[in-house]
């Protein structure tokens, strides 16, 4: 349960992300108030996480298993590469330790190798429980190509993949929902400069903090070909004091 947010300013240039920094652990009625959802990939590329706790586990050792530097730039089409294989990669190994034990199988090689001396029914329920499964975790990455330009993917929770250049921004977790009429009621466009864009997808945010789940503390990032950096509390306690001043946004019914 959270709300992540990427958004391109700039023409292309910059991106803005925030999220919210709640984080529920379901299974152990733990909630962290104070985290941060965001992972360093790349020198000029960044993760935010929506979904469940796991997913912060999820990213904890993601650059030594990817084989990815986070000093280095890569483009950002060469890391969801890498990433969505990483993704099928642990969806593999959570299926072969959640499930295939049950059948008898260690891996799914002996699954594959002996699943014709299996009755049907046994097969079936196995490869239903297993084609269902995800690990629960949706992801923002921002980054920049060759050609210096940003790019905003969203990855959905089987690690498939998509670029949002047009429209130029996403809103992903359970407040996507409330976030994403913002943009259009602010007529945002990603030609807008950073400042203007800042405003958008703070306003996003904070529209979703009535929703169970979501934290009211923010983080915001500016992403640059250059580099990475986050906005300072002092900073994020400006934009908390102007919300108020912008014209409420229409309710969705």
């Amino acid at each position: 349960m959270t709300i992540v947010i990427g958004a391109l300013c700039d023409g292309g240039k910059g991106i803005v992300l925030a999220s919210d920094k709640m984080m529920i652990y379901p299974n152990q009625d733990v909630v962290l108030l104070n985290c941060s959802k965001n992972r360093v990939i790349s020198n000029n590329g960044m993760a935010l996480i929506s979904g469940t706790a796991q997913g912060d586990a999820f990213l904890d050792n993601l650059n030594k298993d990817v084989g990815i530097s986070a000093t280095e730039f890569l483009p950002i089409e060469s890391i969801c590469e890498k990433l969505s294989e990483y993704w099928v990669k642990c969806l593999i190994k959570q299926i072969e330790r959640r499930f295939l034990p049950y059948a008898g199988f260690a891996k799914f090689e002996d699954f594959h190798a002996k699943q014709s001396l299996l009755h049907p029914r046994v097969i079936e329920e196995l490869l239903k429980y297993t084609s269902a499964y995800s690990l629960g975790v949706w992801l923002i990455l921002g980054g920049f190509n060759n050609s210096g330009m940003g790019r905003i993917a969203f990855f959905n929770n089987t690690g498939d993949y998509s670029f949002f250049d047009d429209p130029g921004f996403i809103c992903s977790g359970i407040g996507g929902n409330r976030a994403n009429p913002v943009f259009e009621f602010m007529r945002y466009h990603k030609n807008m400069n950073e400042g203007d864009v800042v405003d958008i997808v703070f306003a996003a945010k904070k529209r979703t903090e009535s929703l169970g789940g979501i934290g009211k503390e923010t983080d915001v990032w500016i992403m640059k070909q250059s580099g990475i950096s986050k906005m300072d509390e002092k900073k994020i306690a400006e934009l908390e004091k102007n919300i108020r001043e912008i014209t409420v946004v229409p309710k969705v019914h």
